[in-house]
């Protein structure tokens, strides 16, 4: 009996590639193991990502509208940022746990967003309001939470006072301002 194994060489740019790895970018063929294609253009880079035909690290670049930027968040010179592996616009949206929602200046509670100019983050949960979180011992001040047992609120800033009452100057009272 008498075996016969066909191998088919690729010869790519003076070195041979074998035909598990060969693949196909455009007219041309590439070693996947050490290249990849972005929109018909060869890369010899691994584990990165497209951005148009050029290649990028996630870990320490974007790609804001085709072009590779330094950094991973915001593109520069636009109000345009990433969240996720995606990229959204800040005047009209909100990041929250690598999801997009389309609520302006919203803040984060958990994994959703909310409106803070209408409701409230407690414990997890979004409630209408924006003062008390209801069945709790927690309340709003400014844009901070705080145990209404431990503490009070005084001028839009939270100190330990647990009497409720508000020193008569803050100057006073620098020491128990709760950052």
């Amino acid at each position: 009996m008498k075996l016969c194994a066909k191998v088919i060489l690729l010869v790519v740019t003076s070195y041979i590639i074998s035909e598990i790895h060969a693949a196909k970018c455009g007219d041309k063929y590439y070693d996947a193991w050490t290249s990849m294609c972005c929109n018909g253009v060869v890369n010899r880079v691994q584990r990165a990502k497209c951005c148009g035909t050029r290649t990028f690290s996630p870990a320490h670049q974007s790609c804001c509208h085709g072009s590779v930027v330094p950094g991973d968040n915001q593109c520069p010179g636009t109000q345009t940022a990433k969240c996720g592996d995606k990229y959204y616009d800040l005047r009209t949206s909100t990041c929250c746990s690598g999801n997009v929602f389309t609520i302006p200046n919203g803040k984060c509670c958990g994994k959703i967003t909310f409106s803070p100019a209408h409701q409230s983050c407690c414990d997890g949960s979004v409630v209408p309001g924006d003062n008390q979180c209801p069945g709790t011992q927690t309340a709003k001040c400014g844009d901070k939470y705080y145990d209404l047992r431990t503490s009070t609120c005084c001028s839009g800033n939270v100190f330990r006072i647990p009497n409720g009452k508000c020193c008569e100057s803050m100057s006073r009272c620098p020491n128990w301002k709760i950052k």
